[in-house]
């Protein structure tokens, strides 16, 4: 069930390609395309890791001039289909003031030492579960993030690394990725966590 205070992140293995009168959207996990609307395409460009359904509805419903009560109901349709197609998340684990506890900072993530990693030269690279017989497509930030789930790093240290590599990137999409990435990939069996001493 959505909720409307609920903050959501994309997946970090689908691209998006906007044009004048919607989107298109690949779904690299499962080599699907799918074709959105102009307003599925706006509600995604907000998909951000910052904004909540409800304010997404709001900037919606002013957008098109649309009672915002219609705008809420038809973001949070949409976000239920996209979550069941894997295409977003919620965001986490943040607190409600969106700030990481101690103990969440130090999170620790280890890779599943079934999982084998082939490198895509700069592309990044492709991993298979022979548990699951999954397979997924990796970026090259999501590529950095996999090698540094050694269980030596903390997910504060992971998004320090990763800006420091990726400078370009804003901070806060950096960590909205990171955290997104990992719950991501603990959900499917690539990664465990680090269980505290």
């Amino acid at each position: 069930m959505i909720h409307e205070d609920q903050i959501f992140v994309l997946s970090s293995h689908i691209a998006v390609e906007s044009f004048s009168d919607g989107a298109l959207l690949f779904m690299a996990e499962n080599r699907q395309l799918l074709e959105f609307n102009l307003t599925a395409d706006r509600i995604l460009s907000y998909t951000d890791g910052h904004h909540s359904v409800q304010e997404i509805a709001s900037i919606i419903a002013n957008m098109y001039d649309i009672p915002l009560r219609e705008a809420l109901q038809d973001t949070m349709i949409l976000y239920e289909e996209l979550h069941r197609q894997k295409i977003v998340f919620p965001e986490n684990p943040l607190n409600k003031k969106g700030i990481m506890t101690q103990v969440e900072r130090n999170e620790r993530y280890m890779r599943n030492p079934d999982v084998g990693l082939r490198e895509e030269d700069e592309d990044g690279g492709l991993l298979f579960n022979p548990d699951t017989n999954q397979v997924k497509v990796l970026n090259p930030t999501g590529l950095f993030v996999w090698k540094h789930c050694d269980s030596h790093h903390g997910i504060e240290s992971i998004i320090l690394k990763l800006q420091e590599a990726f400078d370009d990137v804003p901070e806060k999409e950096v960590r909205a990725d990171v955290l997104s990435f990992l719950e991501e990939m603990e959900k499917s069996g690539f990664l465990g966590k680090v269980l505290h001493e």
